[in-house]
């Protein structure tokens, strides 16, 4: 990923970096690095598309980090995060898909953090598997 975003950066094209990060960490990068790694990428690649002006994709570096994150953080604290990517997402892309890829992530700890009634179901605060 480094590489990759280092050479859009040394030729010039801001434009992809963002697109780069995404595509680089979905092809490679989980299975070359520890996943507790994968996520400041992401990060990285969701601040740059929204310097660009790629909204969407930036959502999506952010949907790619919730795995990352959920196997590889405290769970409290993934809660936290996974709570503050679903809010930005909604703000900057409304209930694209990327919300419906990461809410489960979220309603996931939330159940396992025993904040919903059944923790078998995707049922609470994050989301309605119902609906």
């Amino acid at each position: 990923t480094k590489l990759a975003t280092d050479m859009a950066s040394m030729f010039s094209l801001p434009a992809v970096e963002c697109q780069v990060t995404f595509f680089s960490h979905f092809m490679s990068q989980p299975w070359l690095e520890r996943w507790s790694e994968c996520a400041a990428p992401l990060y990285r690649g969701y601040q740059i598309g929204l310097q660009r002006g790629e909204t969407f994709t930036a959502c999506q570096c952010l949907g790619l980090a919730c795995p990352m994150l959920f196997h590889c953080t405290i769970l409290s604290e993934f809660e936290k995060k996974v709570r503050s990517i679903v809010e930005t997402q909604l703000q900057l892309q409304g209930r694209a898909i990327h919300v419906q890829f990461t809410e489960p992530y979220w309603q996931h700890s939330l159940n396992l953090l025993g904040r919903s009634e059944d923790a078998l179901e995707l049922n609470g605060e994050a989301m309605n598997e119902n609906d």
